[in-house]
């Protein structure tokens, strides 16, 4: 995925209560926020329960778990993904509860897409096994 020594993080701020540009705008205006508080946040294409969505990925030293569990109830999810250095994933859902995933490796396209949940970053493909 790329060199980092900490914690990766990846939401979304789509959710079913609101039609598709209402996603996108909240998508484009959180990505400009972050931005704004000099985060550098890398969008992800991508799929979650079947169903496609964007989604945004964050790392560094200056993120705390509470900024993401904030930016992810802000938005109704019910949870995130946290890759850590050594490729474990983990979901946190909104109640607190946590659960290993797998591991978050690179596949090809096909492998990815016929998944019912893979992320696009850049121009690799990402799955948990």
């Amino acid at each position: 995925m790329h060199n980092v020594t900490e914690r990766v993080y990846i939401f979304s701020v789509f959710n079913s209560q609101r039609n598709a540009a209402a996603n996108l705008a909240a998508h484009k205006e959180t990505i400009e926020s972050l931005k704004s508080k000099y985060y550098t946040p890398t969008e992800v294409n991508g799929k979650y329960n079947g169903i496609e969505e964007k989604s945004i990925m964050l790392y560094g030293t200056n993120l705390t778990e509470p900024m993401i569990e904030e930016l992810a109830k802000k938005n109704f999810q019910e949870s995130y993904l946290v890759v850590y250095h050594d490729g474990v994933a983990e979901l946190v859902y909104s109640n607190g509860n946590r659960k290993i995933m797998g591991d978050f490796v690179s596949v090809s396209e096909s492998e990815a897409t016929a998944r019912d949940a893979y992320s696009k970053i850049g121009n690799q493909y990402f799955v948990i096994e």
